[in-house]
């Protein structure tokens, strides 16, 4: 018999318990967190530089 466990794609990793609080724990944490920054970082567009605000514009 196989144990459900919870797949975490952002951090990869699965959870030993799959409860609503085991997730809420593991979601609630501060590597997940930046996990999930990270990944959506992925699609962000780049930035302009710093000089592209700070040229003189005539």
């Amino acid at each position: 018999m196989t144990k459900n466990r919870y797949y975490c794609p952002y951090c990869d990793v699965y959870l030993a318990h799959d409860s609503m609080s085991a997730r809420r724990d593991h979601d609630s944490g501060v590597k997940h967190r930046e996990n999930v920054i990270n990944w959506y970082k992925h699609f962000m567009p780049p930035l302009p530089s710093a000089s592209y605000y700070t040229q003189r514009k005539d």
